[in-house]
């Protein structure tokens, strides 16, 4: 048996924000194996079920001895991730009480670790001080703006124009054999998930993955399914885009890990926008878009249904932007980070979906990174008045190891980026350019 005692002489959990005692009182309360272990641990860790992370009430021997890593097997633990969750946003919620006086403990010992000779030593007497000749005031330094925790966006008011009317939406040159999704590539549906929801789907969570990414897959499939969002993942074949791209693939497969070449990547960062174009056609439901190297850590109520009305105005699309919070732009101008995505089912946002899809169509951004092919759309031609935008807040994509200061904790994210990986390998370096306006419409193809 594990007593109270062994366990308070445990360092405390990181995750748990000095909460230790609350929620390891909790687990002892609500999880049976209290009676024959003793004393639980509340840890954000694993379970013989599956590899996703989850907030569960651990016996010490189901973990590691570092008393916070799960111990591969063990099945002396209760998952209790809502219930602990919430118990932990009530308890960092409170104020700390006794924060002055663990200050002056800190104090007391920042004093202790002084010889008593330094303590001792006569405070020196200085000199009269000389007349200072007159120096320039330095200058001011520079700070970043405070992250706005969204969703932010343009004002309200903006109408969708058919593009037949003057003004409408325009529509771009591409290559129509590119605005056709291959074949060998699944458009997700919501049968797709069909695990048990513990409340009705709201929206549709999609994502595509390649045969060196299928284990990143499974984490983000568990993921789903341990948070309650349904979510429809397409293996794209290695023969996705022709014979040729599988026959490059495995002659490379050595020499790049067992990633795919760039024509073959670059085509499928390409197919991104139609692919989720595709997805929000066959659907009933909104879609959301992540890349299949995150996972979620909490639910996305932003995706809800009810989210619109605590906004002012419904929102087309929710993008997660780098330059949301830069006043000057006051939320007009995109920097895309596309990793997440949301597109509600709307006029405006299928439109930009067919926008995006063209211009990632257009020869010269065949190999442009597709974010910041929307960033031309959005703030090249118009775009950022015909669509109803939401800026996501910062921890609906956390990402290391850049911009630390605005990324939340684990315990706090939605989504997180590959387990904390550094985002950005191997993208590509052309920039994408805005193809000239078509002088017709798709429809009339």
């Amino acid at each position: 048996m594990f007593s109270k005692a062994e366990r308070a002489a445990l360092p405390a959990y990181d995750r748990l924000h000095g909460c230790d005692a609350r929620l390891n009182a909790w687990c002892d309360a609500n999880c049976p194996h209290h009676a024959t272990q003793g004393a639980l641990l509340a840890r954000y860790a694993h379970s013989k079920a599956g590899p996703y992370n989850g907030w569960r009430c651990y016996s010490r021997s189901s973990l590691g001895t570092d008393a916070q890593t799960y111990l591969s097997g063990s099945e002396t633990y209760c998952t209790r991730h809502d219930q602990l969750w919430k118990q932990l946003g009530e308890c960092r919620a409170q104020p700390e009480a006794d924060a002055p006086e663990h200050e002056r403990q800190n104090e007391m010992e920042r004093l202790g670790r002084l010889g008593a000779a330094e303590q001792t030593k006569p405070t020196p007497v200085a000199p009269s001080p000389s007349p200072a000749p007159l120096q320039r005031p330095p200058a001011p330094t520079r700070t970043e703006e405070v992250w706005i925790d969204g969703p932010q966006s343009v004002p309200p008011g903006v109408r969708y124009v058919p593009p037949h009317e003057v003004g409408g939406v325009p529509h771009y040159e591409h290559d129509a054999a590119l605005m056709v999704l291959s074949p060998r590539i699944a458009i997700p549906r919501r049968e797709d998930c069909a695990y048990a929801l513990p409340r009705p789907a709201a929206f549709l969570g999609i994502s595509m993955y390649t045969d060196a990414y299928a284990y990143k897959a499974e984490y983000l499939r568990a993921s789903c399914v341990a948070i309650g969002v349904c979510c429809a993942l397409s293996h794209v074949p290695n023969d996705a885009f022709g014979e040729d791209a599988a026959a490059a693939a495995q002659q490379q497969s050595a020499a790049n890990d067992g990633k795919l070449p760039n024509y073959f990547r670059h085509r499928l960062i390409a197919s991104k926008p139609l692919f989720i174009l595709s997805a929000l056609r066959a659907s009933a439901l909104p879609v959301a878009w992540m890349d299949v190297d995150l996972e979620f850590h909490q639910f996305p109520e932003l995706f809800q249904p009810a989210a619109p009305a605590t906004w002012g105005t419904p929102r087309d699309v929710l993008l997660w932007n780098w330059q949301a919070n830069v006043s000057m732009f006051k939320g007009k101008r995109l920097k895309m980070a596309s990793g997440v995505a949301f597109f509600n089912k709307t006029k405006p946002a299928e439109a930009l979906l067919t926008a995006w899809s063209e211009v990632m169509a257009f020869a010269p951004n065949s190999a442009a990174p597709d974010d910041q092919a929307m960033d031309e759309l959005v703030n090249g031609d118009g775009w950022v008045a015909r669509v109803a935008w939401g800026w996501l807040p910062a921890k609906y994509l956390r990402m290391l190891h850049r911009h630390r200061d605005i990324m939340p904790t684990p315990a706090d994210s939605v989504l997180n980026h590959d387990r904390d990986q550094f985002p950005g390998r191997g993208n590509s370096n052309t920039k994408p350019v805005l193809p000239p306006r078509a002088r017709f419409f798709p429809d009339e193809l």
